[in-house]
C-alpha cells in the first residue's frame, strides 16, 4: 500500500514537470511564448496598475497557483489525433442521419398507405430530428483541448507597439501630458518572452478655474445652481482627467434637462482647455452648443438654440379593442387611418378629462385619453400617474416617474413614452398603453421534505386586474394540504413513548385568502393626494384552519394599509386607524394534550398553545 502511494505521488510530480517543460510545444520556430507583462511606474502612486494592465493588447496565458493550466491542457493533447477523430465522428453522424432519414421515409410511407386505405387525402407527417452537423457534440479530448484548454499566446511586435501607443494616450487622458512609456522585450532561451513597460508619467495637470460659455444666461445660472446642489462635482483643484470631465458633462446635461432644457445632451457640451500654463494648471471652459434636430421640411438636420420647453398636452393612448363593438379593421379603412401607431393599435375615440381640486377644475392637470369603444380605466387613475402637467417645464425625472408609475399599476404589458416637439417650442407627451390580460386562473402545487417528514399542498388562485376600472388588482386564493410532522411531546400523558417511525399525514391545513390593491389612499379622493408619493392601499383578509392529533387551530386575519414612497429609497407603510391589523385565533386542544401541558407547567408552551 505504501509503495502504491509513493508511485502515485511520483507520477503526479512527473506530470507536473512534463507539462511545465512542455509549454512551448506548439510555439512555431522563430516565435516566442508571451510569458509575462511587467508594468513599472516611476515615482507616481496615483496611477492604477490594473487599469494599465487592461490597456495592454496582449496578455499571457491564464495562470493560477503558479501554473498555466489551460495552456497545459491544450498542449497535452495531440491536435492531429483530435482532427482525425473528428473526421471519424463526422462520418458517423452522417451515417446516422442517413439512417434517420430512411426511418422517417418508411414511417411516412406507412402513414400515407393507412390514410389512403381509409379514404383520406391528408396524413400527419412524421419528422425526426437529425444529429447536428454544424456544431456537433464534442468528445472528451476535443472538449478538453479547445473548450478548457487555451492555445499559446505568441508575442506580436505590432501589438507591442500598439500597447505603448495606447498607454501614452491613457496617460494623456488622465492629465499626464509630459509622460514617457518605454517598452523592452527580453527573449529567453526556452522560447519565452518577458515584456516590460517602463512608465514615467511626470507631473500631472490640475484644474485651477472654470468658466461657462452659453448664449442663454439662464444656463449659466443653472450651472452655478448645479455646483451648489452637488458640491462634490466641483472641478476646481481636481486632476485634469478626461473621464472625470465626461462624467461631469453627463451630470450637467441631466441636471439641465430636469430644469426644462429638453433635448440637451452631453454631446452638446464641449470643454475649452488651456494647457499652456507653466505651473501645470489649466483653465476649463464649459461651452454649451446649439442642439441638432431634424428639419421639418426635409430630411436634413439643422442647429437650433438651447432653450427651455414647456408641456402643452398630455395624451394617454389605451391601445386595445376588447370593448370595441363592430369590425375594427373595417372602421380603420373607412377613416383612412393606419392600423398601428408607434407599434400600438390605433385608437378612434377621445375624451378630455380635468380633475376636480377642492371643488374646482384644475386645467393644468387636463389629459386627453384615446381608446376604442369603451374606456376600461377611470381617467383619474391615469392622470395620477402623470407628473408632467400642462404648463410645467420639461423634466427627465418627472417623465421617468410617470413611466414607472404606469408600470407599477401592473395593468399594462407594454408602456411607451413618446415626446413630440411642436413648432411653437412646446411639447406634447404621449403615453402608449397596451393593457395586459385582465383575468387569469392558476394552480401552484408544492411538495416538501423536512428530515423525512413529507408534505403535499396546492394553491388555486384567481387574479383580476382592473376589477372596478381603477387599476385595482384582486387576488383570491384557496390553499390546502397534508403534512407529516413529529409529535410535540416524546411521550403520552401515561408516560408511554411515542413511536416516530410512522410517517402518516398527521396535519391537515386549508384556508382561503383575498387581497385587493387599490392605487391611491382609499377612501381619500385621488386628486387631493400628491402624485410624488405614489400612494397605494392594500386590503387583505385570510382564514387558516389547521387540524392535527393534539389540537385544531383557526386563524382569521385582516389588514388595511396605506403605502407610499417618501423618496427613491424610502417607502412608508401606515395602518388604517382601528383596522390596520386584526388577528383572531382560536385553538381547540384535546383533553390529553391539555393535561400534558398542565403537568409540564411550562409558561412558554402554555402561552404558545393558548
Amino acid at each position: 500500500m505504501l509503495k502504491f502511494k509513493h508511485t502515485y505521488i511520483l507520477w503526479i510530480i512527473g506530470l507536473f514537470f512534463y507539462t511545465s517543460c512542455n509549454q512551448t510545444k506548439y510555439v512555431p520556430i522563430g516565435k516566442y511564448l508571451l510569458k509575462k507583462n511587467k508594468i513599472i511606474v516611476i515615482d507616481n502612486k496615483d496611477i492604477d496598475k490594473d487599469e494599465l494592465a487592461d490597456i495592454i493588447k496582449q496578455k499571457p496565458n491564464f495562470k493560477r497557483f503558479f501554473r498555466k493550466w489551460r495552456l497545459s491542457y491544450y498542449n497535452m493533447i495531440d491536435s492531429a489525433k483530435v482532427a482525425e477523430k473528428r473526421l471519424q465522428k463526422n462520418e458517423e453522424i452522417k451515417k446516422k442521419n442517413n439512417q434517420l432519414r430512411l426511418k422517417e421515409k418508411r414511417i411516412n410511407q406507412r402513414r400515407i398507405a393507412r390514410a389512403r386505405k381509409k379514404g383520406k387525402t391528408g396524413y400527419r407527417k412524421k419528422t425526426i430530428q437529425l444529429k447536428d452537423t454544424i456544431q456537433p457534440k464534442m468528445f472528451f479530448r476535443e472538449w478538453l483541448k479547445y473548450k478548457i484548454g487555451e492555445p499559446p499566446v505568441i508575442f506580436d511586435s505590432l501589438l507591442f507597439e500598439k500597447s505603448i501607443e495606447q498607454l501614452n494616450a491613457y496617460l494623456k487622458r488622465k492629465g499626464f501630458y509630459h509622460s514617457n512609456v518605454a517598452g523592452e522585450v527580453k527573449y529567453k532561451k526556452n522560447k519565452k518572452a518577458v515584456i516590460s513597460y517602463r512608465i514615467t508619467p511626470g507631473k500631472r495637470y490640475f484644474i485651477d478655474s472654470v468658466y461657462v460659455v452659453a448664449k442663454d444666461p439662464e444656463i449659466k445660472k443653472l450651472y452655478n445652481e448645479f455646483y451648489s446642489t452637488y458640491p462634490s462635482e466641483r472641478l476646481v483643484k481636481k486632476p485634469f482627467d478626461i473621464d472625470l470631465l465626461d462624467h461631469h458633462r453627463y451630470l450637467v446635461a441631466k441636471f439641465l434637462r430636469n430644469h426644462g432644457y429638453y433635448g440637451l445632451q452631453k454631446s452638446s457640451i464641449i470643454f475649452l482647455v488651456d494647457t499652456s500654463k507653466t505651473n501645470f494648471s489649466t483653465s476649463i471652459g464649459i461651452q454649451f452648443n446649439d442642439r441638432l434636430i431634424k428639419a421639418k421640411s426635409s430630411d436634413s438636420t439643422i442647429y437650433v438654440p438651447q432653450k427651455k420647453a414647456t408641456i402643452e398636452n398630455i395624451f394617454f393612448h389605451v391601445s386595445d379593442t376588447a370593448f370595441y363593438e363592430g369590425n375594427f379593421k373595417q372602421k380603420i379603412i373607412e377613416t383612412n387611418k393606419k392600423l398601428y401607431n408607434e407599434q400600438f393599435l390605433t385608437t378612434l375615440d377621445t375624451i378630455v378629462y380635468t380633475p376636480y381640486m377642492k371643488k374646482y377644475l384644475d386645467s393644468s392637470r387636463t389629459i386627453i385619453i384615446t381608446y376604442n369603444g369603451h374606456l376600461m380605466y377611470r381617467p383619474k387613475v391615469l392622470e395620477m400617474q402623470n407628473h408632467l402637467e400642462r404648463g410645467d417645464l420639461y423634466s427627465d425625472k418627472k417623465l421617468e416617474q410617470g413611466y414607472l408609475g404606469l408600470l407599477r399599476l401592473n395593468n399594462f404589458q407594454a408602456v411607451k413614452v413618446k415626446i413630440k416637439e411642436k413648432e411653437s417650442g412646446t411639447l406634447d407627451i404621449h403615453y402608449y398603453l397596451l393593457p395586459t390580460k385582465r383575468q387569469s386562473f392558476g394552480i401552484e402545487p408544492k411538495a416538501t421534505n423536512s428530515n423525512g417528514f413529507l408534505g403535499a399542498a396546492a394553491t388555486i388562485f384567481y387574479l383580476n386586474r382592473n376589477i372596478f376600472r381603477g387599476a385595482e388588482i384582486l387576488t383570491v386564493s384557496f390553499s390546502g394540504g397534508f403534512e407529516s410532522s413529529p409529535p410535540i411531546f416524546d411521550e403520552t400523558i401515561n408516560g408511554d413513548k411515542i413511536k416516530l417511525s410512522a410517517r402518516e399525514f398527521n396535519i391537515f391545513e386549508l384556508g382561503p385568502s383575498i387581497k385587493l390593491e387599490i392605487p391611491g389612499l382609499f377612501p381619500i379622493t385621488n386628486s387631493n393626494i400628491s402624485k410624488q408619493l405614489l400612494p397605494k392601499t392594500i386590503i387583505s383578509s385570510s382564514y387558516n384552519f389547521q387540524k392535527r392529533n393534539e389540537f385544531s387551530r383557526s386563524l382569521f386575519q385582516m389588514n388595511y394599509q396605506w403605502m407610499f414612497h417618501l423618496n427613491q429609497t424610502t417607502r412608508f407603510n401606515i395602518g388604517f386607524p382601528g383596522i390596520s391589523a386584526i388577528k383572531l385565533i382560536n385553538i381547540d386542544k384535546s383533553q390529553e394534550f391539555e393535561n400534558k401541558l398542565n403537568n409540564l407547567n411550562d409558561l412558554f408552551l402554555l402561552n404558545a398553545y393558548s
